[in-house]
C-alpha cells in the first residue's frame, strides 16, 4: 500500500514536472468542514471592517454622474469589477435608480473589433451611454485592443455619447499596455468590489458544484471546463482566482478544507494537464496533509483521512490522471510517468475503500487497471481486474464491466491461456454490443462522445485480444491437424484485426492502433500475402512517426504531427502544436522562407524543386501546410488545397477543394458542384471575397506531364493556372523534381502569363530545396528525436553526420531517414554501439536485407536478381523499366509488381516517372558494392538460366524450405 505522499523522482523533464511539491507550513483558524456541507468560518485580520455595499453605492453614483456629465459627447469611462453577477446587479441599479437610458453590447468570444461592435449597436436614436460587457471573454483580446488603439480618433468622431467599458483587473492591465493611446482618454477607473461573505459563498458554491460533477461522473470521459462551467465562455475561472486574490489581500483565510478544495478546482480549471494544474493539485494535497497531520504517510502506517475522504480520493485520481496524460505527451518519460499514475490511482482507491464508498471505488478503479496493463504488471492487474469485475456486476455499468473482462483477457493472453482469453474477449464484446444497442441508437444518443469512444477505442482492445487469442491457439496446434486448423485460426485472427483496424481511431490511443497494425502485418505475412503485409508495415511506421513513437520514418513520407485526443485525457491547446509541425519536416528554415513568400503580394507563384528524395513532399505536407492552416496572413485566414493525383485531375481537385472547405467549416460553399474548372474558379473567387487567402499546392507535379500526354490536356491546366493567378489572394505552389523543371517551359511558349512576367522559371519564382548541411542534419536529428523515447548521444550524432556527409559535405535526407530507421530498429543510441555495429554502410546493408525479407522467402532470389540488374560492372546505377527487368529475367512483368513496390517503398529504389513507362534506379551509388559483393558469380549463373530452369530452381528452393518447416513442426510437436 502506498502512502499519501507527493511522488518525486530524480529526473528533470520540462517544467520540473517530476519534482514533488514541498508543502509550506502555515497556521489557520476556523472550524473544520464536513463533505456534505462546507460551513466556512474565515478570519479577517484587518483592523476595521470595510463597508463594501456603501462603497459600491458611492461608485455607482460616480458612474451615473460621469455619464450625465458627458451626455451628448464622446467620453471613455472604465468601470472595474471582477465579477459578472455584481456587474449585472449594478447595471440594473443604474437604470432603476438613475433613469439612464443606455444600450448594452455583450461581446462575443470571437470579437476582433470594438469599433464595429459599438457601431452595430446604434440605431436612429442615440443612447445616453453605451455599456460594453464581456471584454474578458474575448479570445484574441490583444488583437481587439490593437485595432481599438488604431481606430482611437474614429471613436470620438463617430460616437457622441459616453462609452462605458466593464473591465476586470486583467483587462484593465491589458488596456494600458496594448491600447495606451485609447486608454489615455479615460479617467481613473471606477471600482466595484464584492463583499467578503459573498466571495466566500461564491467559492463554496462553485467548489461544491465542481466536486459534485466529477464525483458523479467518475473515471471515464474527461469532463472539460465547459462541462464544469469553467470554460472560455464562462467567467467563473477568472472570478475564482480573483476571489482568492482579493481574500488574500484582505487577509481573510478560508477554512482549510475549503482552501484545499479551491486549489483542486483551480487545477481543474487550468485545463487539467498543464504545469499550473499540477502545482494547484500539489498545493491541495499538501493542505489536506496539514489538516490531518496525524495521517501523514510513514513506512509503517499508511496515510488515511478522516475528513472529506471523497474529495481527497478525487484529488488523488486527478493527480494520477495528470501523470497519465504527461506519459502520453512525453514519450521519453512514459514509463516513469505511468508508474506515478499507478501510485496515485492506487492511493485514490485505498482512500475510497477506507471511507467505505464501494460505489466510488467502482467509478474510479478502471484507470488503475488500464495503467497496470500498459506497465505489464500482470499479477497486480489480475487482482485489480477481478475486484473491478465484482464491483461492476454490483453497480451495473455495462461499459465498465466490459472493460474489466477486457483486462482479464489481456492477463489470460500473458498466461498463454488462449481458450480463456478468447472467452473473456468475446464476453467483453458481447456486453459492449448490448450496451451500445441500448444507449447508443442511430436516431438518438445522449452520450455521443462516450459511445464513439467505446466503439472506436475500447472495442478495439477487445477485438485485438480476440485476434491474439486466435493466433495463439494457431501456434499451439501440433501434429497433422496443424496446417488446416492453423490457417483457419489465422484467417479468423485476420478478419477480426481488419474489423479492429476499421473501427479504431488512432488518435484515441495510437499504441493500440500500432499493435493492431503489427498483428495484422504478421497475419498477412503468415498467409504469404507479402505485399499487403508490407503496406501495413508502412502504415504502422507512419502512425508511429505522427504520434512520436518513431523518430525516423525510413523511406516513407513525413506526415504532420498529430495529438492524442483520447476522451479520457485532457485536451491540449492546439495552438501549441505549431513548433512540432515545423520540426516534423526537418526544414524549419525553409518553412519560414516559404511562409514569408505566402505573405508577400509579389509571390503569386512558387516552384519548389530539388533532387528526388530531398524531402519536397515532406516539407509541404508535414511542414508548410500544417502551419498555413493555423495562421492568418495579413488578417486573412488561409485555405490550403493539396493536389497529388493528376489522372483526371479536375474532379480530383474538386474533391480536394471540397475537403478543405469542410475542414474550415465554410458551409455555404460545400453544396457547390466542383466538377468543372469554371465551377472551381467561381468558388475560388467567392472564397477570396470573404477575406480568405487561398493557397493551391500541386505536389509531385512532374507526374502531371506523364498523366497528361496530350498538349490539349495540358493546356486545360495551364489555362486554369493562369485564371487562378489572376484571382486576388490566390497563390499557387508547384513542387517537382529538378530534372523535370524543363517541362514548365511549355507554359511560357503557349500562354501569356503577365502576372509572373511570362517567365515561369524566374529566380524569384523558383525555390531550391537541397540536401542538408552537416549543421542542418544535426538539427534535424535533434528535432526528430526530441519528443520520442529514442534519443542519441551527441557524440553518436556527430559521428553519424560525419559518415553521412562523406566527401560531399552534404547529407541526403532520405539516407538520413533510412540510416536513422535502422539505428532505431537495432536500438543503437551510443557511439560505442555504433562503432560495434556500424558504420552507415553496414546499417544500410542490414536495411537492404530487411527489404529483401519483406518480399518473402519465395521472392528472395528474384529480389536479389532485380537489385543486381539495377547495377553494372562499372559501379553505375542504370535506369531500367519494369519490362526491361522482366525481359532480363525471362519473367512476366506482373511477377515483379511485389518486388518493385517493396523496393521503392523501402527507399532503396527510385521510381522515375517517364513516358511511355516509368523507370527504376537504385537510390545511391554505395548500394552497388553491397549488391554485387560476394554473390556476383552465383547471380551471373542464375541469369543464364532459361525461364523454365529458373522456375524449376525457384520451385525447388521453395520445396526445400517447406520440408524444413515441416521437420521443425514435428520436432516441436515431439517436445510438447
Amino acid at each position: 500500500m502506498f502512502g499519501l505522499a507527493v511522488v518525486t523522482d530524480g529526473r528533470n523533464p520540462p517544467m520540473n514536472a517530476l519534482h514533488g511539491y514541498q508543502a509550506q507550513q502555515r497556521g489557520w483558524s476556523g472550524r473544520k468542514s464536513d463533505f456534505g456541507r462546507c460551513t466556512t468560518v474565515a478570519i479577517n485580520m484587518t483592523l476595521q471592517p470595510k463597508d463594501f455595499n456603501g462603497n459600491n453605492n458611492e461608485s455607482l453614483r460616480m458612474l451615473a454622474r460621469a455619464i450625465a456629465f458627458s451626455k451628448g459627447q464622446f467620453s471613455l469611462i472604465l468601470a472595474r469589477c471582477n465579477y459578472q453577477s455584481l456587474r449585472q446587479r449594478l447595471t440594473q441599479q443604474l437604470t432603476e435608480h438613475y433613469q439612464i437610458k443606455f444600450h448594452s453590447r455583450a461581446l462575443a468570444s470571437s470579437a476582433t473589433n470594438l469599433y464595429s461592435n459599438v457601431q452595430a449597436e446604434l440605431s436612429s436614436e442615440l443612447p445616453d451611454a453605451l455599456i460594453v460587457h464581456n471584454l474578458e471573454l474575448v479570445r484574441d483580446i490583444d488583437r481587439l485592443l490593437v485595432s481599438t488603439n488604431n481606430a482611437r480618433d474614429e471613436f470620438r468622431k463617430t460616437f457622441p455619447f459616453p462609452l462605458v467599458l466593464w473591465v476586470t483587473d486583467q483587462v484593465q492591465h491589458k488596456l494600458r499596455r496594448v491600447a495606451p493611446d485609447f486608454t489615455s482618454w479615460a479617467a481613473t477607473p471606477i471600482g466595484f468590489e464584492m463583499a467578503t461573505d459573498e466571495l466566500i459563498d461564491f467559492i463554496e458554491q462553485t467548489v461544491n458544484q465542481v466536486y459534485g460533477k466529477v464525483l458523479n461522473s467518475g473515471a471515464g470521459r474527461f469532463l472539460d471546463n465547459d462541462d464544469l462551467n469553467l470554460g472560455i465562455a464562462s467567467t467563473r475561472r477568472s472570478e475564482l482566482k480573483s476571489a482568492q486574490n482579493e481574500l488574500n489581500h484582505r487577509k481573510v483565510r478560508l477554512d482549510p478544507p475549503l482552501e484545499a478544495s479551491l486549489e483542486f478546482v483551480l487545477g481543474r480549471a487550468a485545463d487539467g494537464s498543464s504545469q499550473e494544474s499540477l502545482e494547484h493539485y500539489q498545493r491541495s494535497l499538501a493542505q489536506w496533509q496539514q489538516i490531518e497531520p496525524e495521517a501523514r504517510a510513514t513506512q509503517e502506517k499508511p496515510q488515511t483521512f478522516t475528513y472529506s475522504s471523497e474529495r481527497v480520493g478525487c484529488l488523488l485520481y486527478y493527480l494520477g490522471l495528470w501523470w497519465r496524460t504527461y506519459a502520453e505527451r512525453h514519450r521519453p518519460e512514459h514509463q516513469v510517468a505511468c508508474n506515478h499514475a499507478a501510485e496515485y490511482y492506487q492511493q485514490c482507491i485505498k482512500v475510497f475503500e477506507q471511507a467505505e464508498r464501494p460505489d466510488l471505488v467502482a467509478k474510479f478503479i478502471n484507470p488503475w487497471a488500464e495503467v497496470l496493463q500498459r506497465l505489464g504488471e500482470w499479477d497486480e492487474l489480475e487482482a485489480v481486474a477481478n475486484t473491478a469485475l465484482t464491483l461492476h456486476q454490483t453497480y451495473g455499468n455495462p461499459f465498465r464491466l466490459a472493460r474489466a473482462y477486457g483486462f482479464l483477457a489481456e492477463v489470460a493472453l500473458w498466461k498463454s491461456d488462449w481458450t480463456n482469453a478468447q472467452q473473456l474477449a468475446q464476453q467483453a464484446l458481447l456486453i459492449l454490443e448490448q450496451a451500445l444497442s441500448e444507449f447508443c441508437t442511430p436516431t438518438s444518443c445522449s452520450l455521443d462522445t462516450d459511445c464513439d469512444w467505446e466503439r472506436s477505442f475500447h472495442q478495439g482492445w477487445y477485438l485485438l485480444s480476440l485476434a491474439r487469442s486466435h493466433r495463439g491457439a494457431a501456434r499451439a496446434l501440433g501434429g497433422a491437424e496443424r496446417s488446416q486448423q492453423q490457417q483457419a485460426k489465422i484467417q479468423d485472427s485476420l478478419t477480426t484485426l481488419e474489423t479492429a483496424k476499421a473501427r479504431t481511431k488512432p488518435q484515441y490511443d495510437p499504441d493500440l492502433y500500432i499493435r493492431i497494425l503489427e498483428e495484422l502485418r504478421q497475419c498477412y505475412w503468415q498467409q504469404g500475402n507479402y505485399l499487403t503485409a508490407f503496406r501495413v508495415k508502412q502504415q504502422r511506421r507512419s502512425i508511429e512517426q505522427q504520434y512520436n513513437f518513431r523518430a525516423f520514418i525510413g523511406a516513407g513520407r513525413l506526415q504532420p504531427k498529430q495529438q492524442v485526443t483520447n476522451p479520457a485525457l485532457p485536451n491540449l491547446d492546439y495552438h501549441n502544436s505549431v513548433t512540432p509541425a515545423i520540426a516534423a519536416s526537418g526544414r524549419q528554415g525553409d518553412v519560414k522562407g516559404l511562409m514569408q513568400r505566402m505573405s508577400r503580394s509579389d509571390h503569386k507563384l512558387t516552384v519548389i524543386y530539388g533532387q528526388s528524395g530531398v524531402g519536397k513532399s515532406s516539407l509541404v505536407q508535414a511542414g508548410l501546410i500544417p502551419i498555413l492552416k493555423q495562421k492568418t496572413i495579413a488578417s486573412r485566414e488561409v485555405l490550403t488545397v493539396f493536389q497529388q493525383i493528376y489522372t483526371d485531375w479536375i474532379p480530383e481537385f474538386g474533391k480536394a477543394l471540397a475537403k478543405s472547405l469542410a475542414e474550415k467549416h465554410l458551409i455555404k460553399y460545400q453544396g457547390n458542384t466542383l466538377e468543372t474548372t469554371a465551377a472551381i474558379l467561381n468558388t475560388l473567387w467567392k472564397i477570396t471575397e470573404d477575406n480568405i487567402l487561398v493557397v493551391l499546392v500541386f505536389d509531385q507535379f512532374e507526374e502531371f506531364f506523364f498523366a497528361a500526354k496530350d498538349r490539349k490536356q495540358r493546356m486545360v491546366f495551364y489555362e486554369f493556372m493562369k485564371s487562378c493567378l489572376n484571382i486576388p489572394y490566390v497563390k499557387i505552389i508547384l513542387s517537382l523534381r529538378e530534372d523535370d523543371l524543363h517541362y514548365l517551359l511549355e507554359c511560357n511558349r503557349l500562354l501569356n502569363l503577365d502576372v509572373i512576367n511570362n517567365n515561369i522559371l524566374n529566380k524569384t519564382i523558383l525555390y531550391y530545396l537541397g540536401n542538408f548541411s552537416p549543421k542542418e542534419a544535426k538539427s534535424v536529428i535533434k528535432s526528430l528525436t526530441a519528443h520520442t523515447a529514442f534519443s542519441l548521444e551527441q557524440n553518436l550524432t556527430d559521428a553519424l553526420v560525419k559518415d553521412l556527409a562523406g566527401n560531399t559535405n552534404e547529407v541526403l535526407p532520405i539516407e538520413l531517414q533510412v540510416v536513422g530507421a535502422q539505428l532505431q530498429a537495432e536500438k543503437i543510441t551510443t557511439l560505442a554501439d555504433y562503432l560495434a555495429k556500424g558504420p552507415k554502410e553496414k546499417l544500410v546493408e542490414r536495411y537492404l536485407e530487411t527489404a529483401i525479407k519483406d518480399c518473402g522467402q519465395e521472392h528472395e532470389r528474384i529480389t536479389k536478381l532485380v537489385l543486381y540488374l539495377l547495377t553494372d560492372e562499372n559501379g553505375m546505377r542504370p535506369l531500367k523499366t519494369q519490362a526491361e527487368l522482366a525481359e532480363d529475367l525471362d519473367l512476366e512483368e506482373e511477377q515483379l509488381d511485389l518486388v518493385l513496390e517493396v523496393l521503392v517503398g523501402s527507399g532503396l529504389v527510385f521510381e522515375v516517372p517517364e513516358y511511355p513507362a516509368d523507370r527504376y534506379q537504385l537510390v545511391h551509388d554505395y548500394l552497388v558494392s553491397f549488391i554485387r559483393q560476394g554473390q556476383e558469380p552465383q547471380i551471373l549463373a542464375e541469369l543464364k538460366l532459361t525461364k523454365e530452369e529458373l522456375k524449376q530452381a525457384l520451385h525447388q528452393e521453395q520445396e526445400e524450405r517447406r520440408r524444413a518447416e515441416i521437420a521443425e513442426i514435428k520436432a516441436l510437436s515431439s517436445l510438447s
